[in-house]
């Protein structure tokens, strides 16, 4: 359960960087437990040689309860907010975020699909 008083990121790095090759998607299920603007989004970043790439999807309202996906086909990646292409290199996700905003929000079942 994550319950932000300020809307932000919330989420996690990894100890070690995760595999995404043969992944399309990354998904997971929140549920709004208290909260006026339920609206959200995934991102996740990649290590790039020296550079952390930051791709997101695009604002998902959940009203209330839902799936929040990110397309990996399709994600809009930047570099210190510059646009750049999606990592060809898909072996070194270091993270996994959800924008959320005040409120109180369960998150589960964070998954590669």
């Amino acid at each position: 359960e994550v319950e932000p008083t300020n809307e932000g990121w919330f989420g996690s790095e990894f100890a070690t960087p995760q595999d995404m090759s043969g992944k399309s998607a990354v998904s997971a299920d929140v549920e709004t437990v208290r909260g006026d603007d339920t609206r959200t989004n995934l991102a996740i970043q990649f290590k790039v040689e020296a550079d952390y790439i930051w791709c997101q999807s695009r604002i998902d309202p959940l009203y209330a309860t839902g799936t929040v996906t990110l397309e990996l086909g399709t994600m809009k990646c930047s570099v210190d907010n510059d646009p750049v292409r999606r990592p060809s290199d898909l072996t070194q996700l270091t993270g996994v975020w959800l924008y959320l905003h005040e409120g109180s929000f369960r998150v589960d079942n964070v998954r590669a699909e």
